[in-house]
């Protein structure tokens, strides 16, 4: 596991004087405890052994591993007690509950493995007293997955100017996407745009030690500095000695010195001189890799020349422990002024007094001046920095030192959020304790928009004192309501590889770019469609360690934003939507509006972020005139929620195929495609493959028993209403208005068990209707106009439209 023979003595150096260290101060305690031994014997010690099987297990949910103690009486011999006063205890992976006594004096379990990789410690107890001694097994990752491997983009704009530049960034990932640090076998990157440079492994390592308690599992981290005589950094894990603990009690620790690899492939993108989107795709081992990145290059710089990189200041002040973002701006030969803050690459002349990371946000690290250059398409600017010692003395954190992320000086009792305006000011606004119970914590940036900043600490008070705690971000006339729940730490660090600590959310609402709103606007006119808003981005931003990022894109439930549009109302022909860029389109999405003294906006609900406005687009078609279904039909088409047969007929007493609908209603709940294969092999390649896929992924569609889909073939009745049931469901969504009578259908017999439930909820709440007899027809196919009308219905019930 050792890099060399240097590292194993350094590491034995280590932790003897951590060892050293921590019986000074009085953390750790090396008597071994007592236990009772028998009923007949309660004065006996026990002293015992833990030990496993098997020390790496596949972290794959399924292997297994015999975990067994070893008792010793206080005379040394072997000690027989009854099993179920034994009891294991596992930090990761699950134990059976049932402990079997294998030989004299030794006693066992089955440890099962988890699906995350990590370290497990393992002890013992009995009637209730933890025998002083832990094994450990290290859980490991499976093969490399190309399914779950990630390809991230350090930059997701960049101007095209043929210089800049954006880190392309791979994380190697097991099926289960726990991190893989071993290079893999073959790996090739291509991009639809822009020069990628060739691909590299990068790949380090640390010393990671831990201190564990058999009694309280783990409690905290000792940071390893081999080549350095500074004192030990220790950081203990708030909470994890209960408060009823008894207070002096001397506690039982072991040192667990591990060494951690981590890797990642990168490789370098340098934009074109034309504008345009690129893809980046990668191969694994010969597999396609299911993520990729896009990059959106905006702006033609063949004829245009940088002339002049400045920062916004000649000299930034800052106080210790505080951080702030500078300003970079670029000037070229036509006159414009492009901030390149995130593109440039950054020096200190002494990077003892501050630091900078890879967007030219500087933090303080002590008193004094340095000066901080940037470079960038072959040009430098260069600014003072001043950082101010603070008067208070710092925080009193455990042990993090300068590096660790501090609190805010002024406000030691309060929580504090940054913000970054669009015009590149900074500011903080304080939350108290009654704000965040109250459950809906407002924050607000600048008319123009901006970005929030909210690190791991902050967030991780926030849901402590309230989880069901709601964000509402303002930024002018756009709002967006970000649950805390959908913030998750954990999930983060599983899911993007950060470590939990290291967690940054930057979550902005802002204009998009010049380019992009000429884009979008010229669409807009392709159409014959009016736009009622201006566009707005809003992005969710994750940066963690070593300043690896990565955008949030999808989420569990679905996030409410808004848009203003004015005092006037919108006609029903209006709706919100999203542009797609790597199409060029415009996808609906679920809204409806609302008027509040007087003025109207925009209410949309989507699992996703990405660039929104409103737009009317009024739609007819002549096979329409006078039909029963003409308003609705229309209203969906002009939403972009459904289309003609062509742009003047629509073909409404045509049935409509299964393919068609789950189609229809991924669309029309403004779902994210999957990524997944289908699961049907009657639906590879066509089409519809990916709307089934999506479908299928969200619980509102299933095949038949013969494993087929069916794709072509007409929906029946029966299968439309419990399509649409699900999909409500899957919603989460409350229904408006109150349920119709209860009624009985007359051919009520006729429909499947699987779908009577289903058919019985559509009925009530007014989605589904019979016809004069008071017949449903469950297996009669639905025509084009039912399922629009059927659908339409659904998505006012659930105020989606």
């Amino acid at each position: 596991m050792y890099s060399n023979r240097c590292w194993n003595v350094r590491l034995r150096s280590f932790i003897a004087q951590a060892l050293a260290f921590l019986l000074m101060v009085g953390l750790v305690h090396l008597s071994p405890s007592t236990a009772a031994a028998d009923s007949a014997s309660p004065r006996a010690t026990v002293t015992g052994t833990v030990y496993v099987q098997e020390t790496a297990v596949p972290a794959d949910g399924s292997s297994q591993t015999i975990v067994s103690a070893l008792l010793k009486d206080g005379n040394g011999s072997d000690l027989s007690i009854a099993p179920e006063r034994i009891k294991f205890h596992t930090s990761l992976g699950s134990l059976d509950s049932q402990v079997t006594a294998s030989v004299y004096g030794q006693y066992s379990s089955v440890l099962r493995a988890p699906v995350t990789s990590g370290v497990a410690y393992i002890s013992a107890e009995v009637d209730g007293i933890v025998i002083p001694d832990m094994a450990r097994v290290n859980f490991t990752a499976g093969a490399v997955s190309a399914s779950r491997t990630v390809i991230v983009a350090e930059h997701q704009t960049l101007p095209a100017d043929g210089s800049s530049q954006t880190v392309i960034s791979v994380f190697l990932k097991d099926n289960h996407g726990n991190d893989i640090a071993d290079r893999a076998d073959s790996l090739q990157l291509s991009t639809t745009l822009g020069q990628l440079s060739s691909v590299t492994y990068v790949t380090y390592g640390r010393y990671e030690t831990t201190l564990v308690s058999p009694l309280y599992g783990t409690l905290g981290h000792i940071t390893p500095n081999p080549e350095s005589a500074s004192p030990l950094e220790v950081s203990l894990d708030k909470g994890a000695i209960p408060a009823n603990a008894p207070n002096q009690s001397p506690i039982p620790v072991t040192l667990s010195a591990t060494y951690e690899n981590h890797g990642y492939y990168k490789a370098i993108l340098k934009a074109p001189l034309s504008s345009g989107i690129a893809q980046i795709n990668g191969v694994l081992n010969g597999t396609p890799i299911a993520s990729g990145a896009t990059i959106i290059f905006t702006g033609e710089s063949t004829q245009n020349i940088l002339t002049q990189l400045s920062f916004d200041q000649a000299s930034y002040s800052i106080r210790r422990g505080q951080g702030q973002n500078t300003v970079l701006e670029a000037t070229y030969s036509n006159g414009s002024v492009i901030q390149v803050s995130p593109y440039a690459k950054y020096t200190l002349s002494d990077p003892s007094i501050a630091s900078v990371d890879s967007a030219g946000k500087i933090q303080g690290l002590q008193g004094g001046q340095t000066v901080l250059t940037a470079t960038y398409g072959g040009l430098t600017a260069s600014t003072k920095i001043n950082v101010i010692a603070s008067s208070s003395g710092g925080s009193s954190g455990s042990g993090g030192g300068s590096h660790s992320t501090p609190s805010v000086p002024d406000t030691p009792s309060g929580l504090q959020i940054g913000i970054i305006t669009t015009d590149g000011l900074n500011k903080q606004q304080a939350l108290t304790t009654e704000d965040i119970q109250k459950g809906t914590i407002v924050i607000q940036t600048s008319s123009e928009g901006g970005q929030v900043n909210i690190s791991a600490t902050i967030l991780k008070q926030i849901q402590q004192l309230n989880p069901q705690a709601v964000l509402i971000i303002k930024a002018g006339s756009a709002t967006m309501q970000l649950p805390i729940a959908e913030l998750d730490l954990k999930a983060i660090s599983t899911k993007y590889g950060f470590p939990e600590a290291s967690v940054n959310l930057q979550i902005g609402i802002h204009k998009p770019d010049p380019q992009t709103i000429q884009t979008i606007e010229a669409l807009g006119k392709t159409l014959n469609a009016r736009l009622l808003t201006e566009p707005m981005e809003f992005e969710v931003q994750v940066t963690g360690e070593n300043h690896q990022n990565v955008f949030i894109t999808t989420f569990n439930r679905f996030i409410e934003r808004s848009l203003s549009i004015g005092n006037t109302k919108p006609p029903e022909t209006a709706t919100g939507v999203w542009w797609v860029p790597e199409s060029n389109q415009f996808r609906f999405v679920p809204t409806h509006f609302d008027s509040k003294e007087g003025q109207w906006s925009a209410v949309m609900k989507r699992q996703g972020t990405s660039i929104y406005t409103v737009l009317d687009r009024p739609v007819s078609f002549e096979d329409l005139n006078h039909h029963w279904s003409e308003q609705l039909v229309e209203q969906l088409a002009s939403k972009l929620i459904i289309q003609g047969r062509s742009d003047q007929a629509f073909d409404p007493d045509s049935s409509i195929t299964r393919a068609e609908m789950a189609a229809l209603v991924v669309r029309a709940l403004g779902l994210n495609e999957s990524k997944e294969a289908s699961p049907f092999a009657d639906t590879n390649g066509g089409w519809y493959e990916t709307a089934v896929a999506t479908a299928y992924k969200a619980g509102l569609i299933a095949g038949y028993d013969d494993g087929t889909f069916r794709p072509m073939q007409s929906i029946t009745r029966e299968e439309l209403a419990g399509l649409l049931v699900k999909a409500m469901n899957f919603t989460k969504a409350s229904t408006t208005g109150e349920r119709f009578i209860q009624q009985t259908f007359t051919d009520e017999a006729a429909i499947s068990s699987w779908a009577l439930s289903d058919v019985r909820t559509a009925m009530q709440l007014g989605i589904v209707e019979g016809n004069e007899q008071g017949e449903f027809k469950p297996g009669s196919y639905t025509s084009r106009a039912e399922a629009t009308t059927m659908l339409g219905r659904m998505l006012k019930l659930i105020e989606f439209m």
